[in-house]
């Protein structure tokens, strides 16, 4: 690699390290090991909520649009309810939560005055039994349910407008496939699997592991994109025009790697405003596909062998642990490029390229998580006593790279910070202080968010019982 474009990792983290974040709000918490975290925004302005639930509690901070605290609250749940918070409505005071069971059969709401603080739970007339619940979000002051009917390629939106009315919106994509065995080739097919709901992409997004999800979605204005990666050499995206209500379907490919003969290739694909950015790998070189989504032209295409230098990087190449017996620095530079293909291909293919003023930076890597089991300790006399869960492992490998958002070339030199690294040094900086005896982190209720181009941070830690939320 290129001395004069790279620093040592010594250096180099002393660069990142150089963060700064502002403390702007703190605030006791009865359950902040437990808690979830979730942001609703007033009807009518930029003031918000966040909102953390716990088994049996919701804790409240209400902010104004400069992010000075003017409430803090409490909602105990209703007596005996496991159903889990979706998000909710805010109109000044007034306050809507949604509710829905484990097996989205039912939805309620909970209709609750901040000034009073006074509330009724009602079950809503929906009956979604025969659907998977796929995703919600808040926008443009409606709250909005996103979920695909059972064996069909049919997605149901029901968008809720203040206090808890809805109407329901269906895009059928049938004329698409999802998969090559023409059995299970449905869009159902395609999210059925999926043991989790997908979290909404943001510009605030600062995870690199979920960058490496094959399935995502974007919220763009009035818009709603579905991207999938489960189509070999093609990214899949199916858009929806809420207001125009109308969808359509776009295939994006990727670049043929033709460094090998036998390829086992992983690939992923980001979507930042309006430009799409496609990474496949293999073992012996990798490329990177710029397009803009609007229009599907291709804008610029960098393909990169094993045999020279990654000419693109800004940064070192890191290999990154995080293990909860783990101990000191969790990072190492790869000085041997080579190594970088076989980790990435031996993981979940990731990209993530973040605006940073005039320039666009790309995180080119790999994501694997690696489930560990219990484990056993050893009590007095040296008898083994019971079992301590462990946190999941997981391996990163990624490097930086610059790119001018003008003409999308590669821009030389050292990269500068962003949101990403900043947040990452940070929670590696609380993960370090904060951690049982057994090396579990003690935090949660983890937010990331964006307002007027300011990045800030929320989370809970156990030890103090309260709750912070940082700028960045």
């Amino acid at each position: 690699m290129k001395k004069n474009i790279l620093l040592s990792t010594f250096l180099y983290f002393i660069f990142i390290s150089m963060v700064s974040q502002e403390l702007i709000f703190e605030s006791p918490v009865n359950f902040a090991k437990e808690g979830t975290t979730y942001q609703i925004f007033n009807n009518t302005n930029e003031q918000f909520i966040l909102l953390i639930e716990g088994k049996v509690e919701l804790s409240g901070f209400y902010f104004d649009e400069n992010l000075e605290s003017k409430l803090t609250f409490s909602i105990l749940k209703q007596e005996g309810m496991n159903d889990r918070l979706l998000g909710g409505i805010l109109n000044e005071f007034d306050l809507v939560l949604f509710f829905t069971n484990k097996k989205f059969t039912e939805i309620y709401s909970l209709i609750y005055n901040l000034n009073t603080a006074k509330g009724e739970y009602k079950a809503l007339n929906i009956n979604p039994k025969k659907e998977k619940l796929v995703a919600f979000w808040n926008w443009n002051y409606k709250f909005n349910i996103l979920s695909v009917q059972k064996s069909s390629s049919i997605l149901s939106v029901r968008e809720f407008t203040f206090p808890d009315s809805y109407s329901i919106k269906e895009f059928d994509f049938s004329e698409y496939r999802f998969s090559l065995n023409p059995t299970y080739n449905k869009l159902y097919d395609l999210l059925r699997p999926l043991d989790f709901e997908l979290d909404p992409i943001t510009k605030a997004n600062f995870s690199l592991a979920a960058a490496s999800k094959p399935v995502k979605i974007y919220i763009k204005d009035e818009k709603v994109i579905l991207i999938s990666e489960k189509i070999p050499n093609t990214s899949l995206a199916l858009e929806i025009d809420l207001k125009s209500n109308t969808s359509i379907g776009k295939g994006f490919t990727y670049p043929v790697l033709n460094f090998d003969r036998q390829l086992e290739i992983k690939s992923n694909s980001y979507l930042l405003d309006s430009i799409l950015y496609q990474f496949n790998i293999c073992k012996h070189g990798f490329g990177l596909t710029i397009s803009n989504f609007e229009n599907q032209t291709e804008v610029n295409q960098i393909l990169v062998s094993d045999t020279a230098d990654i000419s693109i990087a800004n940064s070192p190449i890191f290999f990154e642990k995080q293990d909860q017996m783990m101990v000191g620095d969790k990072y190492k530079s790869l000085e041997k490029t080579k190594k970088y293909y076989k980790k990435v291909t031996n993981s979940e293919a990731a990209i993530l390229p973040v605006q940073v003023e005039s320039e666009i930076q790309i995180c080119l890597g790999g994501y694997k998580l690696i489930e560990q089991s219990t484990s056993g300790y050893m009590g007095p006399n040296g008898m083994m006593m019971g079992s301590i869960p462990l946190h999941p492992a997981s391996r990163f490998v990624f490097f930086w790279s610059r790119f001018s958002p003008e003409n999308f070339k590669h821009i030389p030199g050292l990269m500068e910070n962003n949101h990403v690294t900043k947040m990452n040094v940070f929670l590696e900086k609380v993960e370090s202080e904060y951690r049982t005896d057994y090396g579990i982190p003690e935090y949660s209720s983890v937010l990331s968010f964006e307002i007027n181009d300011e990045y800030y941070l929320c989370l809970s830690i156990y030890r103090t019982k309260k709750f912070y939320v940082y700028k960045f």
